[in-house]
């Protein structure tokens, strides 16, 4: 009796798993295509519930998610969020950064409300005809595809800058397309859309590894193509060498052959030599004279013509000095040609020497290099001399100024003054002068990029207050604050590396407001208060600074 009822719970259990397996899918195809849409009020970024339909469309998204919570937290479902935007506004950047502002706040709001996080959620962009400010949720019955997208980039910064940031992070716009929506339609499982993703992979593996292959072969071409060259080079270079021992060769068969004339002479034989057809060939090989090749084998042919002379002999004993006399005229004929191919030869051996000098003339000059600075420190010589416009001296002004440079062309500095640096000031003394402030300063340098040198204009703004008196001049003192700005112009000179000296001027407008005093038995009184605006010079420049930067090739040949 207990195995039946064993057997019986067994059965019940797989029963009720089988059920619940069923009931749970069945759910899941209750619901394809369940959607709700949301809408923006045009120029604003907040989801309204008030606004048009959002509130039943909402209140039946949040009843609709409570139900299906546990499916969309499981991965077995997930929520497509679908911004719309206008069909003619799809390549505004503004537009598409708009409509992924709007997906991302009806993202959010669902993720805070339900406990959700990016997980659950795609997103794409889709385009109609007229339809904008307008978000979609749409739930899917089954898990993530993996070519599908769940990134949501934007920025809330109207510079352009800035927007083609935060677009350039999606790897691709996700545009609802055609291909992705059949991909979904063919592909419902996870498994078959990997394969296609996969198999997507390959083949854009395989058209690069073709596109490398043909630049391979293409400089392995090139490169053979080099060698052959060099090679040519090379054997022209030995040619002289060969066609040089020919013209010994052509001497020692004229020797051979005037021994064997003075053998036929006592027998009065006449050497049948046909003049005609050695002077023949010994002219070929001086019209052919342009190619190094064909001289080496025309000045073999003088050879061919020598050789044969002992072998027509025949007796003629009534014209034998005569015919020896032209024999002998035509032979000195043939040498006066042979030392003509000999100076075309040495011609030729000068040749090669130039071809082989060719290859050295077309290298090009290497690059030139600058020095690239980065940070500088300097100080103002003249600020130190206690120099001031328009031609007053007063005690040193130390200074410090730090600049930056930036985009090849220009720099920020920012720069501090104070006079003197510990005040000990005697409250009987008859002069002092104090002063401290800042001054702000972004440059533009007209030389060349990057190196930061030559004539330069900027902008300016500069802020401190004083203290100044001198008896001797005036019998009240002044101090308080002031500012002002303007513009700025002057040369920057290199002297070596980083060293630098700046020569320049500041002038603009300057606004003081300050309170005059008196001193009486150790005390001070103000007498007034005053302002004081004026345009005109407000400092001179002459600093030395050093600049810590690295020489970078300057691409200018």
């Amino acid at each position: 009796m207990q195995v039946k009822i064993l057997k019986f719970r067994q059965v019940f259990l797989i029963g009720t798993f089988i059920a619940f397996s069923i009931v749970t899918q069945a759910q899941s195809f209750l619901h394809p295509g369940v959607t709700f849409d949301v809408t923006f009020p045009t120029g604003s970024n907040v989801l309204e519930v008030s606004f048009e339909n959002n509130r039943l469309e909402i209140s039946g998204l949040n009843d609709f998610i409570s139900h299906n919570r546990n499916s969309i937290l499981r991965g077995s479902s997930h929520l497509a969020i679908i911004a719309y935007m206008r069909q003619d506004q799809k390549e505004n950047l503004y537009s598409v950064n708009r409509a992924s502002i709007l997906g991302s706040v009806v993202r959010s709001y669902l993720k805070t409300r339900h406990g959700l996080n990016n997980a659950q959620f795609t997103f794409i962009i889709r385009t109609e005809e007229s339809v904008s400010n307008s978000v979609r949720v749409e739930y899917k019955p089954y898990s993530v595809k993996p070519y599908e997208n769940q990134e949501i980039f934007y920025t809330l910064k109207p510079t352009y800058k800035e927007l083609i940031y935060a677009m350039a992070n999606y790897n691709e716009i996700p545009y609802e397309t055609d291909k992705r929506q059949k991909l979904m339609e063919v592909f419902p499982e996870e498994n078959y859309a990997y394969e296609t993703k996969e198999s997507v992979r390959v083949e854009e593996l395989l058209s690069r590894i073709r596109e490398l292959e043909k630049k391979f072969s293409q400089t392995a071409k090139i490169n053979s193509q080099s060698q052959q060259v060099n090679e040519n080079f090379s054997n022209v270079n030995l040619q002289p060498q060969i066609v040089n021992s020919q013209p010994e060769k052509v001497y020692s068969q004229q020797s051979a052959t005037n021994i064997q004339l003075e053998r036929a002479y006592p027998q009065q034989t006449t050497a049948n030599i046909q003049p005609e057809r050695a002077f023949s060939s010994q002219t070929t090989a001086n019209t052919q004279s342009e190619n190094v090749y064909s001289q080496t084998q025309q000045t073999t042919s003088p050879q061919v013509a020598l050789n044969t002379l002992p072998v027509n002999v025949s007796s003629q004993p009534d014209n034998g000095n005569s015919q020896q006399q032209t024999t002998n005229a035509q032979y000195q004929t043939v040498i006066s040609h042979s030392q003509a191919t000999n100076t075309q030869l040495q011609t030729a051996n000068s040749q090669p020497q130039t071809a082989s000098i060719q290859p050295q003339a077309t290298n090009t000059p290497p690059e030139k290099q600058i020095y690239k600075p980065i940070v500088a420190i300097k100080t103002n010589l003249l600020g130190i001399a206690g120099v001031l416009p328009p031609a007053t001296v007063t005690d040193p002004i130390f200074n410090i100024s730090i600049e930056f440079f930036y985009s090849k062309r220009f720099s920020i500095s920012a720069e501090g003054f104070k006079a003197p640096i510990v005040d000990k000031t005697d409250i009987n003394s008859q002069k002092w002068y104090k002063a401290s402030g800042a001054v702000i300063e972004n440059r533009l340098y007209i030389g060349r990029k990057e190196s930061f040198n030559g004539l330069y204009a900027g902008l300016y703004g500069i802020y401190g207050d004083f203290d100044i008196i001198d008896l001797s001049v005036d019998d009240k003192g002044k101090t308080g604050s002031f500012f002002g700005g303007g513009l700025s112009i002057g040369y920057s000179l290199p002297l070596y590396r980083g060293i630098t000296l700046e020569a320049g001027l500041r002038a603009g407008y300057r606004s003081d407001k300050y309170d005059t005093y008196i001193v009486n038995n150790g005390s001070f009184y103000v007498s007034e208060s005053l302002e004081n605006s004026e345009f005109g010079l407000t400092s001179y420049n002459l600093s030395i600074s050093y600049r810590f930067g690295g020489y970078k090739r300057s691409g200018i040949r």
